[in-house]
């Protein structure tokens, strides 16, 4: 029977909290740094400016401290540039795939057999000649009978390797022969870029509030 109006009022709170982390990072020196040396506690996080994405909405920034950038030397290759072939594994030749490292391939002409089919009598080791009453078989002169003739292609049912050229190794893909191949880390360069770099988490801490009494 009674009644009384209540305004309710409501409010959002819009704040963010700015954490950050410093870390190391390495390239290839291909910009031509030069040698020195940096510490990581030289750098603090704060003195750098960094900035949200969109505003109010978690985000994330990274800035590479341009005053840290120094050469250090690849402890991949020893500043050599230059590291084993890991297909030759230095040797500078690999197996060859053409016979498996045998240095020859089975014979084409016999397939490996040493003999084959003599063609004169088609392998029967006898020949018939003459017609009507006067036909008769003979042995096959060819091959004296045998119905085979040795391979005139090998000695042993296999051939040299053309690929080789019988050694049963060819030279390496990777390398070209000479066992080394350019530094994966450096990139040949023999020394890396070591800098720093500042990581900055922008997280909204969003509150709503509802007042009865908005005074």
């Amino acid at each position: 029977e009674n009644a009384s109006e209540i305004t309710f009022n409501s409010c959002v709170i819009e704040n963010y909290t700015d954490t950050r982390s410093i870390s190391e990072s390495n390239r290839p020196n291909r910009s031509g740094v030069p040698q020195g040396s940096k510490r990581i506690s030289e750098f603090n996080v704060w003195d750098y400016k960094l900035s949200f994405d969109k505003e109010f909405q978690n985000s994330t920034d990274n800035h590479d401290i341009l005053e840290s950038h120094h050469a250090i030397g690849c402890g991949t290759c020893k500043q050599q540039g230059k590291i084993r072939c890991s297909s030759c594994r230095g040797a500078g030749d690999v197996t060859c795939s053409s016979c498996n490292g045998r240095g020859e391939k089975q014979c084409g002409n016999c397939n490996g057999r040493v003999d084959i089919k003599c063609w004169s009598c088609s392998g029967k080791g006898t020949k018939e000649t003459g017609y009507g009453e006067n036909k008769r078989t003979e042995r096959c002169s060819s091959c004296s009978g045998r119905g085979s003739n040795k391979c005139t292609s090998c000695s042993n049912g296999f051939v040299t390797c053309s690929t080789c050229s019988g050694s049963g190794k060819v030279t390496c893909y990777t390398c070209h022969g000479s066992g080394e191949v350019t530094c994966y880390q450096c990139d040949g360069n023999r020394t890396m870029d070591h800098f720093f770099i500042v990581s900055a988490s922008f997280i909204n801490l969003s509150q709503t509030l509802y007042l009865t009494n908005p005074y």
